[in-house]
């Protein structure tokens, strides 16, 4: 098997908003904790090839992941149906998929520049690294491990609900350099002020790299998963526990024998819970702001007026349905990689992991928050709860069949996959 990589820096200029918190009320960014990466790995045996993006942003809409593939593939001869495009689902990276506050807050012409201007130039970076994957593509060879980590992650929906405690990695040598492809299931969400980060896995990457290894992260199934605690002293205990399970476990690796890659994916089309009526949208929208807008930190405005917020911009859009895509590859039976366009809930893929491991494989990788953004995608028994992640919003659309609707494409895709 060949392999080649590459990783570039595509920190953002401070001032540009941050993603994924309604709390910071669509104000600027104010200082870089760390940098943010993008990079690409690519695997090629025989005639098959594949591509993934690394990236350590908050998500991407398909429109834009189409681009950057197409462009990869214009570059380096590499079929777009075999490049896959990853996010880390990172809250303190831009606004890459849903602005908060549209109506609210909506983006001054300034910030919006700063933003596609950023936008256009980390593009361009990622085909680049793409290129020079391409360029130092080598003879290499793979490990896989996997490891437990618990007491860092807890189940924010259900009440002793389960976590994925794997860490779940590739070892890989290749041109005299050390990689890792490494999964865990956990949001990125320590970090909560205004500075730019990478949050737990930017931590984990820096600490491999201070001994010699480079780390591109995948982001399990984290629907309903979140960090014990938050802030910047979490973020360096999380690191911490990464690396200790990484280093406590590489004595007990199994080398890949066999390299035949096998690479697929499968539509999915979905409902769309229905939108509200837009007259009564912006009626209630214009009611609540009147009422909330000077006394947005407390609680009850704050979410009266967010959800107000919301339910506007989903009336403007209007959208009934959409068509999404899971990609996957496999590699000589034993290891699985599949991408999921949004925020699955951990017991789906624990579910999905489950069938995969009858099927044979032992090491598996669901890489949410790829190739596109859907919003969450949890089980049928959370609609009924009423939990925090079925509330309407355009990071809540899907309808309570989407967890069979899921598994059974997942399930599709991997019996592709199989040798």
């Amino acid at each position: 098997m060949k392999i080649g990589f590459n990783k570039v820096d595509i920190t953002p200029p401070v001032g540009i908003r941050l993603g994924g918190y309604a709390h910071r009320y669509g104000r600027p960014s104010e200082k870089v904790h760390d940098p943010l990466y993008a990079g690409v790995v690519i695997f090629e045996s025989g005639e098959n090839i594949v591509a993934i993006i690394f990236s350590d942003l908050l998500g991407i809409n398909k429109t834009f992941s189409n681009r950057v593939k197409d462009r990869i593939s214009g570059k380096i001869g590499i079929r777009r149906e075999n490049i896959m495009f990853t996010t880390i689902h990172n809250h303190s990276a831009p606004e890459t998929i849903i602005p908060m506050w549209p109506n609210t807050f909506p983006y001054s012409r300034k910030e919006k520049n700063v933003l596609d201007r950023w936008m256009r130039e980390m593009e361009d970076k990622i085909v680049d690294s793409a290129e020079r994957a391409f360029q130092n593509l080598d003879k290499g060879y793979i490990k896989m491990g996997k490891g437990r980590v618990l007491d860092i992650s807890y189940n924010r929906s259900f009440k002793n609900g389960v976590i994925d405690p794997d860490l779940t990695y590739l070892y890989i040598f290749s041109g005299g350099e050390r990689i890792v492809i490494s999964n865990f299931a956990c949001h990125p969400v320590c970090n909560i002020d205004l500075g730019i980060s990478a949050d737990y896995p930017g931590n984990f990457s820096q600490k491999l790299f201070k001994r010699g290894i480079i780390n591109f992260f995948t982001t399990g199934c984290t629907g309903d998963i979140d960090p014990l605690k938050k802030g910047r002293e979490f973020i360096e205990y999380m690191g911490s526990r990464l690396l200790s399970t990484f280093f406590h476990t590489i004595e007990n690796v199994s080398e890949l024998k066999n390299s035949q890659l096998k690479i697929s994916s499968r539509e999915i089309e979905l409902k769309f819970r229905d939108p509200p009526d837009l007259e009564t949208a912006e009626k209630r929208f214009r009611e609540i702001y009147k009422k909330c807008i000077d006394k947005i930190e407390e609680e009850k405005c704050f979410v009266d007026l967010l959800y107000a917020d919301e339910e506007l911009a989903i009336a403007r859009e209007n959208r009934r349905s959409t068509k999404t895509l899971i990609q996957g590859f496999s590699m000589g039976g034993e290891f699985l990689f599949i991408t999921i366009p949004g925020e699955m809930f951990a017991e789906i893929g624990l579910e999905f992991k489950r069938r995969s491991y009858e099927n044979g494989f032992k090491h598996i990788i669901i890489s949410n928050y790829s190739n596109d953004y859907i919003g969450y995608i949890p089980i049928q028994r959370a609609f009924h709860l009423n939990t925090y992640e079925t509330r309407l919003a355009r990071w809540s659309r899907v309808t309570e069949d989407a967890e069979k609707i899921f598994l059974d494409k997942m399930t599709k895709l991997m019996n592709d996959l199989k040798l």
